[in-house]
């Protein structure tokens, strides 16, 4: 590429490609600048339309059509995104607001005759609300996505045929199969995309007491693992702690404000246990039991249902002496704690989950170490360290179920996740027999090794290593009747944890699948992990499959290197384009009837990411920790769209 023109300083450097591909970098910055302004004056708009149209000196039929367009448009942002639509049907940029798009374009028809008779599956027909048209050429598209997957589903075949798949992502809403069936998911609101989901679906965002409330000592609060964890040199990124986090304890009231103001009807927050409970047990700390009282009563003041997770991690130090989860009495001490805290908030509180992410506190804190408490036990003392995990669990839910009438009560467990490589019956078979597996090597972050026995009734038997085997046989042979009756307790439906998921395809010999390999370049966040909104499908379906429970999307989320920019937000572009993905993969598993109840963001707001640190920023919310102001993100401001869009029109 090389530069074509100078341009002033707001607008970086036009770039000129063959035919084909008119614009590069330079427009697509410019362009995102201009979305970003949702108030321009029309004077400062009128010269930055100028600039860049004149630099579409080679597509001058193109340019008077789209002008022509644009001034039948009445407001100065239609017009603006009219010419980010010629752009992005050009190729010229690749991320754009497909919400404002959808306002303007009445639908996309896809297949046809281009000028010269011949029959082309990847014609693209625009067909605008002023009732003008446009049409591009599938070439580009097809070229694109020849070597991608066909649409995610069991009858994609029938509903999405490849003439579809060209453009199925970037227009999910407005296209018809010509004289075929719609393939759009969804429905036409006014002017926002609104997802078909039922019409109580939750949407909501999460966030975990130790890594945002701070006040680590205050009002009488106990230590927990994760105070003394933060402690020791070398374990947590940077050296950081959760001393002040994001200050929660003393800034809930703005929080809650902030919640109300993006639009979400549910929030997901954990209470820490020695804040409760200083020791762990015994003596109750009626501070503590004041600041979820407040918190509860503020969120409710504000139509927000609360939905309370019973422990993400702060496990009480003074307990942790005594043995932890490895003491027999834990799980005891657990039902104790859960009694406390739904007596005092049971008569607000309906939604409970007892536990959050055994996967994680259990195997990386006990057997791999990277977690609190940081110490790497045998193999035997964490298999029984998991079964006093799942006990407890069995005994919160009774509390719950005692002292919260009415009470909605489930788990949030994680695990690895995956989904078929093609859409052949043996790739997903494949897919489902790994999700389900239980290896001797990484049976800590199996689904089935926590959920079968919630949820079953009993522990999968894992393959593997034959010395490990030994002891697995040996810990489940132990096993007693009475204990498993405890942890399967009725739960009302399948809470998930889920970040990412990875694709499986069929080998004839054991396990009988194998990893797919991701190609070269594919997507990861800022920490590092894929994103694969393909297994948004496939892992409720299986859940739901196996489970037969409805299921909660209780965390999912993404890290970006997001920074606040010189006009004051924060455009975080890829989590909308993250958040938006795997929710339209949820629908689809939901039009394939599953029944899907909400989804919560993880996180509300930038946080202490354990391990590591402050390094990684999950939010909706930018929190800058020197000085604890909160700034919406861009993502923010979608998701308040979306919500609203979807109470408007469900």
């Amino acid at each position: 590429n090389t530069p074509f023109l100078t341009v002033p300083p707001f607008i970086l450097h036009v770039l000129l490609v063959i035919l084909s591909r008119l614009l590069d970098c330079y427009c697509r910055h410019a362009l995102v600048d201009l979305q970003i302004n949702d108030i321009i004056d029309k004077e400062t708009y009128e010269s930055k339309f100028a600039d860049l149209t004149a630099s579409l000196t080679h597509v001058s039929d193109e340019k008077e059509k789209l002008k022509s367009i644009a001034d039948n448009e009445t407001s100065v942002k239609s017009r603006i995104e009219t010419f980010r639509r010629f752009l992005e049907q050009n190729e010229v940029i690749s991320e754009f607001d497909r919400n404002v798009f959808e306002s303007i374009v009445e639908k996309v028809v896809v297949g046809g005759v281009d000028e010269d008779g011949n029959k082309d599956p990847y014609l693209l027909t625009f067909i605008y609300k002023n009732g003008s048209t446009d049409t591009l050429n599938g070439s580009n598209y097809k070229a694109r996505r020849k070597n991608e997957k066909k649409c995610i589903g069991t009858q994609s075949e029938k509903l999405c045929p490849d003439t579809t798949n060209a453009v199925k992502e970037l227009y999910p809403n407005h296209y018809d199969n010509e004289g075929g069936d719609k393939c759009s998911i969804g429905k036409k609101g006014k002017g926002e995309y609104v997802m078909n989901f039922r019409k109580d679906f939750i949407w909501g965002a999460a966030t975990a007491a130790f890594q945002i409330e701070g006040a680590a000592y205050a009002d009488g609060k106990g230590a927990s693992v994760w105070d003394a964890f933060c402690e020791q040199p070398g374990k947590v990124f940077g050296g950081h702690d959760g001393l002040v986090a994001c200050d929660h304890y003393n800034r809930y009231k703005e929080d809650v404000a902030t919640m109300k103001e993006i639009g979400i009807s549910a929030y997901r927050f954990s209470i820490c246990w020695p804040r409760i409970m200083p020791h762990g047990m015994g003596r109750v700390n009626e501070n503590g039991i004041k600041f979820y009282s407040d918190l509860i009563d503020e969120l409710l003041k504000n139509n927000i249902t609360p939905y309370v997770t019973l422990f993400h991690w702060d496990y009480p130090y003074e307990l942790f002496c005594r043995g932890g989860w490895l003491n027999p009495d834990s799980p005891k001490w657990f039902g104790d704690y859960a009694e406390v805290c739904t007596k005092a908030f049971g008569d607000r509180v309906q939604n409970f989950i007892t536990i959050n992410e055994p996967q994680c506190f259990i195997g990386l804190g006990h057997r791999v170490g990277v977690h609190a408490p940081g110490i790497v036990y045998p193999l035997k003392d964490c298999l029984q360290m998991g079964h006093h995990v799942l006990m407890g669990h069995g005994l919160a839910v009774q509390a719950i179920r005692a002292n919260a009438k009415n009470s909605s009560v489930g788990y949030a467990p994680t695990g690895s996740f995956y989904y078929p490589n093609t859409e052949s019956q043996k790739d997903i078979e494949a897919a489902k027999k790994a999700t389900f597996s239980v290896t001797t090597d990484r049976w800590f972050f199996s689904s089935a090794w926590w959920s079968d026995p919630v949820f079953l009734g009993k522990y999968p038997m894992p393959t593997g290593d034959e010395k490990d085997m030994d002891v697995f046989k040996t810990f489940i042979a132990n096993v007693k009747e009475s204990d498993m009756a405890l942890i399967k307790q009725p739960l009302d439906y399948y809470g998930q944890n889920c970040y990412d998921t990875a694709p499986i395809e069929h080998q004839d010999n054991e396990p009988g699948y194998r990893a797919s390999e991701f190609p070269i370049g594919h997507p990861k966040t800022a920490i590092g992990w894929p994103i694969t909104p393909e297994g948004y499908y496939w892992m409720p379906k299986f859940l739901h499959e196996r489970y037969k429970l409805p299921v909660l999307i209780t965390e999912s989320g993404m890290s970006s290197h997001d920074a606040v920019s010189p006009d004051g937000g924060v455009h975080d572009v890829t989590r909308i384009d993250y958040i938006r993905s795997h929710l339209q993969s949820l629908e689809k598993a939901a039009a394939d009837g599953v029944d899907i109840l909400g989804h919560f963001y993880w996180s509300l707001l930038d946080n202490f990411e354990w391990a590591k640190g402050y390094n990684d920023r999950f939010g909706l919310v930018y929190v800058d920790y020197a000085t604890q102001k909160r700034t919406l993100k861009d993502s923010a401001l979608w998701y308040k769209k979306l919500i609203a869009e979807f109470a408007n029109n469900k």
